[in-house]
């Protein structure tokens, strides 16, 4: 047993949905399923359709295509598509960027000048965060120091610098010499405590006042060129290759 729908074709409304035996026993009697059979003003089908028209190919009832559905009212077209009346289909077009709207008139996607400005503010922000960070890691990059043969790293980070300063201030205070107990780490990779002469602190303040020199020129330079880049030249920009350790 099956059950078919039957449409009436002015209307494209499911009017009757009858059990039959099988589809060749209806085609042959479809009178005997459905006393009101008509087959003027009726279609069937062997499934129940939400949008039903009658194939212009065939003549059998079948869904609405989406192109179909839009020409009908019964759907509207996304941004990005337009209908091919030649093909009787409908086209998409992706969406290049966050700064295109689609135009509907024209079939096309367009820039938009404020959008634009948008993303590229948000983009120049973005860079920006990442400039200072990748600054940052250049200014907290290790220095090696040397001291009777032996290299040490000084790490070289805010609180180490911090507390370097604060050490070169008591010795000016106490008019030393040399800093006691200044924070490495030795060959092994174990924090050692050193002193340094007054040769080696010059030489440790030369190279993090170098570095910061070289950090300040790059961030510069970085800044310069940003206000003259494209979005897409902001998207593929790696600030790190400003600051290369």
């Amino acid at each position: 047993m099956k059950v078919i729908y039957i449409y009436l074709i002015t209307t494209m409304k499911c009017i009757a949905q009858p059990v039959i035996t099988t589809i060749e026993e209806f085609k042959e009697n479809p009178n005997l399923f459905y006393p009101n059979w008509n087959d003027t003003i009726m279609k069937w089908s062997e499934v129940l359709l939400d949008n039903p028209i009658i194939d212009l190919k065939t003549g059998e009832l079948r869904e609405m295509s989406k192109y179909e559905l839009v020409k009908n009212g019964k759907l509207n077209l996304n941004d990005g598509e337009y209908l091919n009346e030649g093909k009787k289909t409908i086209v998409f077009i992706e969406k290049p960027n966050d700064w295109n709207i689609w135009s509907k008139i024209n079939s096309k996607w367009e820039e938009d000048i404020n959008l634009k400005n948008k993303k590229r503010e948000e983009l120049k922000n973005l860079v920006l965060n990442k400039l200072l960070i990748a600054k940052n890691n250049f200014i907290n990059q290790k220095i090696e120091i040397e001291k009777n043969g032996k290299k040490y790293i000084f790490t070289n980070n805010v609180n180490d610098r911090n507390n370097l300063f604060v050490k070169l201030q008591l010795m000016n205070i106490l008019n030393q010499n040399s800093i006691e107990k200044l924070k490495v780490i030795n060959s092994l990779g174990n924090i050692e405590f050193i002193s340094l002469d007054i040769n080696d602190i010059k030489k440790l303040m030369n190279k993090i006042q170098d570095i910061i020199e070289v950090a300040d020129v790059n961030e510069q330079t970085a800044l310069t060129g940003m206000d003259r880049y494209s979005i897409e030249q902001l998207q593929r920009l790696d600030v790190n290759e400003f600051f290369v350790l």
